[in-house]
This record gives C-alpha cells, structure tokens and sequence, in this order.
C-alpha cells in the first residue's frame, strides 16, 4: 500500500506486542510498590486486553472494545507513587 509501517508493525507485530505485555506484567507483578493491584486480576484476560488496546494504540488492528483508560483506572484510585511506578 505505500504506507509506513506502523510502531505496532516495527515491534514484530502480533508476536511483539505479546513478548512486550508479557515482559511489561513480568515486571510489574514483581515490582511490590504496585503488585497488590493485580492480586485478584485474570493475567490472561488482561493481558489480552492491553495487547488489544496497545495494537490499536501503535497503529495495528484489533477489534478491541474495552475501556477508555482514564474509565478502567478511575475506580482503583492510583496513586502518582504507583502510577509512577508503572511507567
């Protein structure tokens, strides 16, 4: 098509955008300033959650249809410590 590849392309696609969530939550779960809020989460269904959301963010297609991310944070009411933490 003539087009640039996107950054979802240039991380290897499907494939990267897996190796990347699954290497974001490895050290997220073991990082204990913010572990406590995954405790009672399903790792497989958020994990496919953000590969859905971070595909379509990095120019790929999905047919993600979860929360907006200030909606599916509010609730947990992150502190800036932890969001720093994350990122």
């Amino acid at each position: 098509t003539g087009l640039p590849p996107t950054l979802f392309d240039k991380i290897g696609g499907s494939d990267g955008m897996r190796l990347l969530v699954d290497f974001f939550y490895t050290k997220v779960l073991a990082d204990s300033r913010i572990n406590t809020y995954f405790t009672d989460v399903s790792m497989a269904r958020l994990k496919q959650h953000q590969r859905q959301f971070l595909t379509l963010a990095l120019g790929g297609w999905t047919d993600y249809d979860g929360k907006g991310m200030r909606e599916a944070h509010a609730p947990l009411k992150i502190s800036a410590t932890h969001f720093d933490a994350m990122v």
